[in-house]
């Protein structure tokens, strides 16, 4: 496939982007006395335990600081446990060597606020970034994918409306653009999982809507498990079907959006939704 490919013929390659193998079912996570200690003192996560079913939509909330991005980046062992444990699909995250742990990591796609992409190369060689830990690894070092490798990555960018995009220059293209080619490279993946730390922090509001919806629509029509940190309430309440709320570190509400009432937030947070936070309550120096 070259970059001459006219976008009509992409279209052609990507025309059943929901197209999955049958193993691909999404995964589950248990969470159970899960602890981190720093090396610091500082306790990012205190005993959190906890279950969250096979496609759940769940939106993580609290203050700066109250140990969100430990949580989820417990789950692919970014961040180490110190106590208890974390189950991922049935598989121990917290005891496995890391050969193992690589391996379970192509299965858990990843959107940053950052977006992380590389911005001089074009969005399609962004996508099949994802294809790396499902392709043999000389032909990832010189960008030689297989064709199959390709027609993923099509259908990814097929799913979040980029497919004309595909040989533009990722520095070319807006924000809210730039984070749907996370999303497509998390969707290369064929994930079972994905986790989104802050993915609308950085956006604004028209936009971050955007992203969500891009998000709540691949987990509806494919049932893929999401984990998305996010510090807006009305963002959590309209866009995820379960609500969990930290607090220095420890969990303090774990219900449906419903029954997230301003009175639950104003808990998490300190103070009622739309007030000021009061002075002092970002828990600085946890991550």
């Amino acid at each position: 496939m070259s970059e001459t490919t006219t976008p009509s013929r992409l279209a052609q390659t990507a025309t059943n982007p929901q197209d999955a193998p049958a193993d691909d079912a999404p995964w589950g996570l248990v969470f159970h006395d899960a602890t981190v200690r720093y090396p610091n003192g500082v306790v990012g996560l205190d005993s959190i335990t906890l279950q969250i079913e096979p496609g759940d939509m769940v939106a993580v909330v609290g203050l700066s600081g109250a140990g969100k991005s430990t949580f989820i980046r417990t789950v692919n062992g970014l961040v180490p446990l110190s106590e208890g444990s974390v189950e991922v699909g049935g598989q121990l995250i917290s005891s496995m060597k890391p050969r193992a742990l690589r391996r379970i990591r192509g299965s858990i796609g990843m959107i940053f606020q950052g977006f992380n992409l590389s911005a001089r190369s074009s969005v399609m060689s962004n996508v099949l970034v994802g294809r790396v830990r499902h392709t043999a690894g000389w032909r990832t070092l010189i960008g030689w994918y297989p064709k199959s490798d390709r027609t993923i990555a099509f259908q990814a960018l097929d799913q979040v409306g980029l497919l004309e995009r595909a040989w533009t220059r990722a520095s070319n293209l807006s924000g809210g653009q730039q984070q749907r080619v996370a999303i497509a490279r998390a969707l290369a993946q064929r994930p079972r999982l994905i986790l989104a730390d802050e993915p609308v922090a950085s956006l604004d509001p028209p936009t971050a809507a955007s992203i969500m919806g891009y998000l709540e629509s691949i987990n509806r029509k494919q049932g893929i498990t999401m984990l998305i940190n996010v510090h807006s309430v009305e963002i959590a309440r309209r866009y995820a079907n379960r609500i969990i709320g930290l607090r220095a570190g420890k969990l303090v509400f774990d219900g449906t959006a419903e029954e997230a009432t301003d009175d639950v937030f104003a808990g998490i947070y300190g103070r009622a939704p739309g007030q000021d936070a009061p002075v002092g309550a970002d828990q600085a120096g946890r991550p």
